[in-house]
């Protein structure tokens, strides 16, 4: 008899038969259902199976993960989230994933930059441009400040980013996020010293 540990994110079960374990999660003879954060010898990570038994498992990724490899079982082939392994001994089977990608875009701003982990997107730029677009992996936070030109005031984040205390913004990638930045221009005080004998008018004055 041999028993069989099985990653996080590796699903199996067994079948009717002597010589095969197969995918039935219906059935009542399931015996593996081994998910992120299980402890390893749980029984939804461990199955006993008999000798030359043929178990196949399928892997499931996580929200935001892409299945990557097998180990210690062979894919099935034209199905790879599929792999099968012959019990002819104690075996432990493991699945790798990956962290998806996605590409921030990054609204070309007027009167302006915002800068930050490989972003330097500013008034004129291309927003097709390595400047204005970043690859970010899910999961992770990114944040972004920005720069007003001459005359011009940082006014509000839009987007997706979230404004931070210090005047700056971070997004957490879960998705294809987007940063914009708008500015509002400056004013300032006209003062007119009142004349001596005359009069100077202009708009508003």
């Amino acid at each position: 008899m041999s028993t069989t540990p099985v990653v996080p994110g590796v699903r199996a079960c067994a079948g009717p038969g002597d010589r095969a374990r197969t995918i039935a999660t219906v059935a009542p003879w399931t015996g593996i259902s081994c998910a992120t954060g299980d402890a390893a010898d749980s029984a939804g990570c461990t199955e006993t199976f008999t000798y030359f038994d043929v178990v196949e498992l399928s892997v499931a990724a996580d929200t935001g993960y892409s299945f990557a490899t097998w180990s210690g079982c062979t894919p099935v082939v034209g199905t790879p989230t599929h792999c099968t392994v012959a019990m002819t001994a104690d075996t432990t089977v493991s699945a790798t994933f990956t962290a998806n990608t996605y590409t921030l875009q990054v609204s070309v701003p007027a009167h302006g930059t915002i800068t930050g982990t490989g972003i330097s997107c500013a008034t004129g730029g291309d927003a097709t441009s390595a400047d204005c677009r970043e690859t970010v992996t899910f999961d992770q936070q990114y944040t972004y400040s920005v720069a007003a030109d001459t005359g011009y005031s940082f006014a509000a984040w839009g987007g997706d980013c979230v404004t931070n205390g210090d005047g700056t913004c971070t997004i957490t990638a879960d998705t294809t996020p987007t940063v914009s930045a708008t500015f509002t221009a400056n004013t300032y005080t006209l003062q007119v010293s009142v004349p001596a004998h005359g009069t100077i008018t202009g708009t508003g004055i």
